[in-house]
C-alpha cells in the first residue's frame, strides 16, 4: 500500500506544480494577448488600476436594443462597429456622447459581425425608418476590414425585429471544461519555454517582441500582438483589395446621403501597424493598409486613426493596452475629439 501511495505521489506531484503555476501565474482575467498566447502574467501591470477613474465613467450614449423602435428616435451619431466600438463607458462612442451637442446611439455589436454588411443591412432594412440620426460611424479593425468588404453581403436586411431575437449562446459541457483545462495546463509551461527562442513560440498566435522604447506602462521595452495582424498583411497591403473595400465604403455613403446621413469611417489601426515603427528586429514587413486608403478617392468622411494615434506615442504611454490588441481609454478619447472635431467642420459647410 505505501509503495502504490509512493508510486502515485510522484506520479502526481508534476502535475500539482503544473496546477499551482498555471493558477498563480495564467491571467484568465486580463487581457487576450496574455490568454492566447499563454503568457506569464507578471503581475506589473493592472490596467484596472491604470484606468480606474476612466471605468467609472458616467454613460453618455444609448444602445439600439434599449429604444422603443415603435416610435422615432433622433440621435446625432449612430455608431456601428466591432469590439472596438463596443467597449462600454471608457469607449470612444461614450466620451463623443459627452460632447455638447452630440447625442450617440450603439448598434449592439453581439447582434452582427460584418459591420460593413450590417450598414448594407439597415439601408436593406426598416430600422433606419426608427432611428433619425446625422451621421453614421462605420468602425473596423484594420486587419478584417479588407476582407470584411470583399466578403460583404450587398443583399443583407436588418429590421427592427432582428434586434428582438437575443443571440445563441455557446454552453460547454463538463467534458470541454475538463479537455480546455488539460490544454491550457500543457500548453502554458511549453509555450513560455518557446518564447525564449521564437518571438511567437513557433507558430503560436501572439507574437512578444522587443520594442525601441517603453510604450506602456510596464518596466520592459515590449510588444504583444495578434498573429493576424501579421497575417492579414497580404491582402491588407495590395492595392486593388483595399480599391474594392473603397468602392463598397463610396457606395454605402451613396445610400447613406440618400437618407441624408453623412457616412464617417473609422479603420481602427493594427497594434503591430501602429507601433511598428518601434519593434526590433526591423526584418518585419511593413503594413500598407493606410498608406493605400489615404490615396483614395473618398465620397466618406475619414477619420485616419493611425496618423491621430501615432502622433501621441511621443507623449503618451498605453494608447493600446499592453496585454490586449484593443486600444485604451487613452486613445478612445483622441477619437472622440477628432470625431467631434469631423462634425463640426461637416456642419459648418
Amino acid at each position: 500500500m505505501k509503495k502504490f501511495i509512493s508510486k502515485t505521489f510522484i506520479f502526481l506531484t508534476p502535475i500539482l506544480i503544473l496546477y499551482m503555476v498555471f493558477n498563480i501565474f495564467y491571467a484568465s482575467n486580463k487581457g487576450d494577448l496574455l490568454r492566447m498566447g499563454y503568457l506569464f502574467d507578471k503581475k506589473d501591470y493592472n490596467s484596472k488600476k491604470i484606468f480606474d477613474k476612466e471605468y467609472k465613467n458616467k454613460y453618455c450614449f444609448k444602445n439600439v436594443s434599449d429604444l422603443n423602435l415603435k416610435r422615432n428616435n433622433k440621435f446625432t451619431v449612430l455608431v456601428i462597429g466591432d469590439s472596438f466600438s463596443e467597449q462600454e463607458n471608457f469607449g470612444y462612442k461614450n466620451y463623443l456622447g459627452s460632447k455638447k451637442n452630440i447625442s450617440v446611439v450603439y448598434l449592439d455589436n453581439y447582434f452582427f459581425n460584418n459591420p460593413i454588411s450590417t450598414l448594407y443591412g439597415l439601408n436593406n432594412g426598416n430600422l433606419l425608418d426608427s432611428l433619425d440620426v446625422d451621421y453614421i460611424v462605420l468602425q473596423c479593425i484594420e486587419r478584417t476590414f479588407t476582407f470584411r468588404g470583399l466578403n460583404t453581403d450587398t443583399s443583407r436586411v436588418v429590421n427592427m425585429d432582428q434586434l428582438c431575437t437575443a443571440p445563441i449562446k455557446t454552453n460547454y459541457t463538463q467534458k470541454d471544461r475538463f479537455k480546455l483545462f488539460t490544454n491550457n495546463l500543457i500548453s502554458f509551461p511549453l509555450t513560455n519555454l518557446q518564447y525564449l527562442y521564437d518571438d511567437n513560440a513557433y507558430n503560436g498566435t501572439v507574437f512578444k517582441v522587443k520594442t525601441t522604447e517603453e510604450l506602456f506602462s510596464v518596466n520592459r521595452n515590449e510588444l504583444l500582438f495578434y498573429d493576424q495582424d501579421l497575417n492579414s498583411l497580404m491582402m491588407n497591403s495590395d492595392l486593388n483589395y483595399v480599391n474594392g473595400l473603397n468602392k463598397h465604403l463610396n457606395t454605402l455613403s451613396k445610400k447613406m446621403a440618400a437618407r441624408e446621413i453623412q457616412l464617417i469611417v473609422l479603420p481602427a489601426p493594427d497594434k503591430y501597424d501602429l507601433y511598428y515603427e518601434f519593434i526590433l528586429p526591423k526584418n518585419y514587413p511593413k503594413p500598407l493598409f493606410f498608406d493605400h486608403l489615404r490615396g483614395l478617392k473618398k465620397d466618406y468622411l475619414f477619420l485616419d486613426a493611425k496618423e491621430v494615434l501615432q502622433a501621441d506615442i511621443p507623449h503618451t504611454k498605453d494608447l493600446y493596452y499592453y496585454d490586449d490588441t484593443h486600444w485604451t481609454p487613452n486613445a478612445s478619447k483622441l477619437i472622440a475629439n477628432q470625431l467631434e472635431l469631423l462634425i463640426k467642420r461637416d456642419k459648418a459647410n
